[in-house]
């Protein structure tokens, strides 16, 4: 490659990082001061819909949204989750197994070889892939702050960007493989989770118990509670939750006729709006359930914003991420 042509890729880096810098502050100050974002939309977004303006993302009731992204690479974007594109139509060397959020603008895909596709705003920070691996990557955790984990397995954790690596599985005889990893809220430390419901802590994050050795279904998922130090809840693929710590247990699809096996959970933070000429409001922490057939299940404080269940999927849906908007300061206190 040409110096030229080096000079010019860099600047259109740099040039894409302010502009997503600039939309993250100004959507920050227009959160602080004008409250939440707009009424959630039912519908998925279709490839190459805009990126949602901050005069289309403010004033209305909700600022909740979320993404479902399926095995080819195609996501699917629900309420305020804007879509910044995916792989759906492109050649891939491994399925996609998991998705995660950047915040607000963007997500990442993570593929079993350990592949990372970044969209939006969420930056590439590296990935496994191309690299022989042990057993396949099965999720993806990021912090508040740049850089994100993987997690395969047999328990193996590879840490890029900001995150820093504070141990694994790797090597350790396991009674079930690694499906899922969860970090804690400030980043310094995570919790893996096996199919047996087995949890593993490290870093700051701190063991409060498992399923391990009871007779439960397999886990598929392990999520953190936003902002509440060491609590998590794992669910099972029949839908059943279960909580940790000070995680509450907000209700679960266990005993419901399912039409497809559920997949994947993502919890929301406590949501904050500004009422005008009066307090603001706190709304309970909740979370959602995913099956692979795109229906979204959603408990306490997270609202049902639409799914793809009944659609006709080219391949299984394989995670759910939400969208995780900055704090409204109502200035007035929470009522």
């Amino acid at each position: 490659m040409s110096g030229r042509s080096a000079q010019r890729i860099e600047k259109k880096r740099s040039v894409r990082g302010f502009i997503c810098l600039l939309t993250a502050l100004c959507t920050w100050v227009i959160f602080a001061l004008t409250g939440p974002l707009a009424g959630a939309q039912g519908t998925p977004s279709p490839p190459g819909s805009p990126v949602p303006t901050p005069a289309q993302l403010c004033g209305g009731n909700s600022n909740q949204g979320y993404w479902l992204a399926a095995a080819d690479g195609g996501v699917f974007s629900f309420g305020a989750a804007g879509f910044f594109g995916s792989m759906a139509g492109h050649k891939l060397n491994a399925p996609i197994v998991a998705i995660d959020s950047e915040g607000i603008f963007g997500y990442w895909l993570v593929g079993a070889d350990g592949g990372v596709f970044n969209f939006g705003c969420a930056a590439f920070y590296g990935s496994t892939g191309g690299l022989h691996l042990n057993a396949p990557v099965v999720g993806i955790s990021s912090p508040e702050y740049g850089g994100y984990w993987l997690v395969s397995a047999d328990g193996g954790v590879f840490s890029f960007g900001g995150t820093s690596f504070f141990g694994s599985m790797a090597g350790q005889q396991l009674s079930a493989p690694i499906v899922g990893m969860a970090a804690t809220d400030d980043g310094q430390g995570y919790w893996l989770v096996g199919a047996d419901g087995g949890v593993f802590a490290f870093g700051d994050a701190r063991y409060e118990g498992s399923e391990a050795n009871k007779i439960s279904p397999p886990i598929v998922a392990i999520v953190a509670t936003p902002t509440i130090a060491d609590s998590y809840w794992l669910v099972g693929v029949d839908g059943s939750v279960y909580n940790f710590g000070l995680a509450q247990q907000q209700g679960s699809a266990s005993g419901t006729r399912l039409a497809a096996p559920i997949v994947g959970m993502t919890a929301i933070p406590l949501l904050q709006t500004c009422n005008p000429g009066g307090p603001g409001v706190i709304y309970g922490a909740g979370y959602r359930l995913v099956g692979a057939d795109g229906g979204v299940f959603d408990y306490g404080g997270a609202q049902f914003l639409g799914s793809e269940s009944g659609h006709s999927l080219a391949k299984p849906i394989v995670g759910i991420a939400s969208l995780e908007p900055p704090a409204t300061d109502c200035g007035g206190g929470a009522g």
